[in-house]
C-alpha cells in the first residue's frame, strides 16, 4: 500500500492578507498529486479552533479531492475504542482520509472542533486515543492516533492510552506533539524513548520542518505552508511524504506552487539610518529573484546599533520591491545599549529597586544638564507618590 502523509495544512492561515490562498493552494496540490491508497493528516488541518465559514467551505472542497478519486479497494476492517457511526459511506468511497486534530484545533472537553465536524460530514476518520484497522487485499494497516494535547499532559495521556500494536498488521502511530529531540525549546515533555514499543512507524505533526529520525522509525511530517519566517524554513521546500509499505521506503515530494522564502541577516555598528537603508536595499535587490510565479517571502533581520540619537524608518527599505518583506528591526542606539548594560550590572550587583531607580534618575538628570536638587531626595519624593513635594523641591531651586 502507498500512504500519503500531508501534515499541518493550516487552512485559513494569513486570512485577509495577500497570502490567504497559500494554505489552500498548496494543500490542494498535495492531495491531487499524492499517489496513495490512504491519506493521513497528522493535525493542524486548520489554523484556528473555530474557523470562519468561508474557510470551512474552501477546506471542505479541497478535502473532497481524495474522496472523489477512484477507490483503490481499501476497506475498514475494525475499530478500537471508536464508535463506528461517523465512519460512513463517504469516507471510504475514494481514497480514505484518517486524521487527528492538532494544537490549533484543540478545544475544551465536550466541545466539537472543526475536525470533528469533517468526520460528522463523512469526509474523514478522526482519531483521538483510538485505532482503526484498514485492509487492502491481504495487507492490513493498523492506524493509532492521539490528537494534540497540552505538552505537559502528553506523557500521561500517552501512558494512560497505552496503544497496543495489532498482530498481523503494519502498525502506525500518529501524534501531534513536541519532542525533546526535535525542537530547541523547553516546552517539549515527550522524548523518543516515550514511544510505545512494537510500532513500525511513528508519524508526528506539529513541527514544520520535515525530517526522519531513529532509522526511519519516526517521521516528522513537516507542513505544507510556511507560517513562520525562520531560517530553518529555507532548508527544504514545503511538501508531503509517501510511505510505500511494500519496500518500506518513505519519499518526500515538494509542492511546486509555493512561495520562495529568503532569509537575510545584516549587522551594523553605530551606523546612520541613511546608510542602513542604502545597504539593506542593495541586499534585497541582489537577493530577490525577478521571475517567480508567486511573490517571494523575505525575512530581513537587522542587528547591531544605530548612530547616536537616530531612528530608522523601515518602510524606506521595503518600498518598491515585488516581494512580501518582513523586517525584524533589532537595532539599538549606543545610548540605549549602554542603559541596558547598566541595568544588567545593577541587577548583578543585587541593588534594590529603589536604588536602581535613583541611579537611573540621577544619570538621566545629569545627561539633561540638570543642576537642581539632589537626585536621591527627588527620587524619594517621587517613589512615595508625593508629586507636589517633588515639584516644590525643583521649583525652590
Amino acid at each position: 500500500m502507498r500512504i500519503a502523509v500531508i501534515s499541518d495544512t493550516h487552512f485559513g492561515y494569513a486570512w485577509g492578507t495577500e497570502r490567504e490562498e497559500d494554505s489552500f493552494r498548496q494543500a490542494a496540490e498535495a492531495l491531487r498529486e499524492a499517489d496513495a491508497d490512504i491519506v493521513l493528516l497528522p493535525g493542524d488541518i486548520f489554523d484556528s479552533r473555530v474557523p470562519k465559514q468561508e474557510i470551512m467551505k474552501k477546506a471542505m472542497r479541497i478535502l473532497s479531492i481524495p474522496l472523489e478519486r477512484p477507490g483503490t479497494g481499501v476497506v475498514l476492517e475494525d475499530t478500537i475504542n471508536k464508535d463506528t457511526a461517523p465512519v460512513t459511506w463517504r469516507a471510504f468511497t475514494g481514497i480514505p482520509v484518517v486524521a487527528i486534530h492538532g494544537t490549533h484545533e484543540r478545544r475544551g472537553r465536550g466541545l466539537a472542533n472543526p475536525v470533528h465536524t469533517l468526520e460528522a460530514a463523512g469526509m474523514l476518520v478522526h482519531l483521538h486515543c483510538q485505532s482503526i484497522v484498514l485492509r487492502k487485499g491481504d495487507e492490513r494497516i493498523a492506524l493509532h492516533g492521539m490528537s494534540g494535547v497540552p505538552e505537559s499532559y502528553a506523557p500521561e495521556v500517552l501512558k494512560e492510552w497505552n496503544p497496543t500494536p495489532v498482530a498481523g498488521a503494519m502498525n502506525i502511530l500518529m501524534l501531534h506533539q513536541s519532542f525533546k529531540e526535535t525542537v530547541y525549546a523547553d516546552a517539549a515533555y515527550l522524548t523518543l524513548d516515550d514511544m510505545p514499543k512494537g510500532f513500525d512507524l511513528a508519524i508526528n505533526g506539529h513541527i514544520h520542518n520535515p525530517k526522519i529520525f531513529n532509522d526511519h522509525s519516526f517521521l516528522q511530517a513537516g507542513s505544507t505552508v510556511i507560517t513562520q519566517l525562520r531560517q530553518s524554513e529555507t532548508e527544504r521546500p514545503k511538501g508531503y511524504f509517501v510511505l510505500d509499505t511494500d519496500n518500506r521506503t518513505i519519499n518526500f515530494y515538494p509542492i511546486r506552487a509555493q512561495r520562495k522564502l529568503i532569509y537575510l541577516e545584516m549587522d551594523f555598528d553605530g551606523t546612520p539610518p541613511a546608510e542602513i537603508v542604502e545597504k539593506a536595499r542593495a541586499k534585497l535587490e541582489e537577493s530577490i529573484p525577478t521571475s517567480e510565479e508567486f511573490k517571494p517571502l523575505v525575512k530581513l533581520k537587522l542587528r547591531g546599533s544605530l548612530s547616536k540619537g537616530s531612528r530608522l524608518d523601515t518602510t524606506q527599505i521595503r518600498n518598491g520591491f515585488d516581494a512580501l518583506i518582513s523586517i525584524d528591526n533589532e537595532l539599538t542606539t549606543d545610548d540605549f545599549r549602554k542603559k541596558i548594560e547598566e541595568l544588567r550590572e545593577m541587577h548583578r550587583s543585587k541593588m534594590s529597586v529603589d536604588e536602581m531607580g535613583a541611579r537611573l534618575l540621577e544619570g538621566n538628570l545629569k545627561q539633561a544638564n540638570y543642576a537642581g536638587p539632589d537626585a536621591q531626595r527627588l527620587f524619594a519624593l517621587l517613589a512615595d507618590g508625593d508629586i507636589e513635594g517633588a515639584q516644590r523641591l525643583v521649583l525652590k531651586k
